[in-house]
Order: C-alpha cells, then sequence, then structure tokens
C-alpha cells in the first residue's frame, strides 16, 4: 500500500509455487504476493505500511481467515460468498456422510437413498421438480 489512500483491498492465500502458499494483496493500482501466510508473518509484513494509510482502507475482501483484520483496523470485513457456500456445501455433505455411516445395513432404502441421491442435497431449491417427487 503506497502512500496514497486505499477505499478496497482483496487478500487470499495463493498457491505460488509447487505445496508452497503465499499471501496476495490487490488494492486496484498493486498487487503483493507475500511467500508466507502464517498469523506472525503477515502482521510482520504489513507492519511495512504506515498506520494512517492503512486506517483509511474502508473494506477487506477476503475469504475467512482472521489474519486479515490487521490490513486496517478500521475496515468492515466482506467475506467472498463462494467461501460461505462452498462451506454450507461441505457441512450437508459432511452431515449426510455421517448419517450414512450410522447405518449398518448397506442394504436398507435409507441408506441407499443417502449415498444415491448425494446431489439432491446440494441442489438449488428453486430447480427441485416438486411436482414429480422420487
Amino acid at each position: 500500500m503506497p502512500n496514497t489512500r486505499i477505499g478496497a483491498i482483496c487478500v487470499d492465500e495463493v498457491l505460488y509455487a509447487k505445496h508452497h502458499y503465499g499471501f496476495k494483496m490487490i488494492n486496484g493500482t498493486t498487487r503483493d504476493l507475500f511467500p508466507n501466510r502464517t498469523s506472525i508473518d503477515i502482521r510482520r509484513y504489513l507492519s511495512n505500511y504506515d498506520l494512517s494509510n492503512r486506517q483509511h482502507v474502508q473494506y477487506v475482501v477476503t475469504d475467512i481467515n482472521d489474519n486479515y483484520e490487521a490490513i486496517s483496523p478500521n475496515a468492515q470485513i466482506i467475506i467472498d460468498r463462494f467461501l460461505i457456500i462452498q462451506l454450507a456445501m461441505k457441512a450437508v455433505q459432511s452431515t449426510r456422510i455421517t448419517l450414512q455411516l450410522t447405518i449398518n445395513d448397506k442394504r436398507s432404502r435409507v441408506y441407499k437413498l443417502l449415498k444415491s441421491n448425494w446431489e439432491f442435497f446440494i441442489t438449488d431449491r428453486s430447480k427441485i421438480d416438486t411436482t414429480q417427487p422420487r
């Protein structure tokens, strides 16, 4: 973040080399790639930028990572909608699988429904045909 006032910053973790993740920060004019993503290293990296400039950042668009709050103490954190949907889908799938594992009879109707209709549990409600129940 140079000495200009920034309204919004996007941050994320990225794979920048095989098996190496880093921290990427984009503010509309610059792109910074920091080759580490630990909390201590991110905070150390951000300390290179003047706090008075960071306080003018209004929005930080990010994934669900608490480390990025250090970018600007006054910014509103906006979480990427894709990640919220992804977390919800993982929760539904995890619950479905957990239920499925509690059923001892692998030939039972309930087990087969849970196993074969996994797509149904993550289908958009508006796309489900309620006139033709299965």
